[in-house]
C-alpha cells in the first residue's frame, strides 16, 4: 500500500475530545490523529452528505481555535476500530492546531 500523505500525522499523547458542529447538530468524538491535511475521529460513523462541519478541540490552550472540515470517508483503522477521516478545507489554518497537539 502506498502512503500518499504529504503531511506528518500526529497522534496525541493524551485523550482529546473534538466537538463537531454541523449547524444543526453537535456531536463529540475522540481524536485518533491529525495532520495539516485532516484528522481521524474514532467512533464517528457518518455519510458524506453531512458536508462541512466546524470542529473544536476541547482541551485547554487550543479550544479557542476551530477549523472547518469535510467528511472524506468512514473506515476501519489498523486496530479494527471504526472512525471517520476528515479533510480540512484550508490546511494552512490547521498548522497551529497540529503544532499545539504535538506539544501536548
Amino acid at each position: 500500500m502506498i502512503n500518499r500523505r504529504t503531511a506528518e500525522r500526529i497522534t496525541p499523547n493524551q485523550n482529546i475530545l473534538v466537538k463537531e458542529d454541523t449547524g444543526e447538530i453537535i456531536n463529540y468524538y475522540h481524536l485518533k490523529d491529525i495532520s495539516t491535511g485532516g484528522m481521524y475521529l474514532l467512533k464517528k460513523i457518518s455519510s458524506k452528505t453531512e458536508k462541512n462541519s466546524t470542529y473544536t478541540f476541547l482541551i485547554q490552550g487550543i479550544m479557542e481555535n476551530s477549523i472547518t472540515g469535510e467528511i472524506y470517508e468512514t473506515r476501519l483503522d489498523n486496530n479494527g476500530n471504526y472512525g471517520t477521516a476528515i479533510r480540512f478545507g484550508n490546511p494552512k489554518e490547521a498548522e497551529a492546531l497540529v503544532s499545539a497537539v504535538k506539544k501536548l
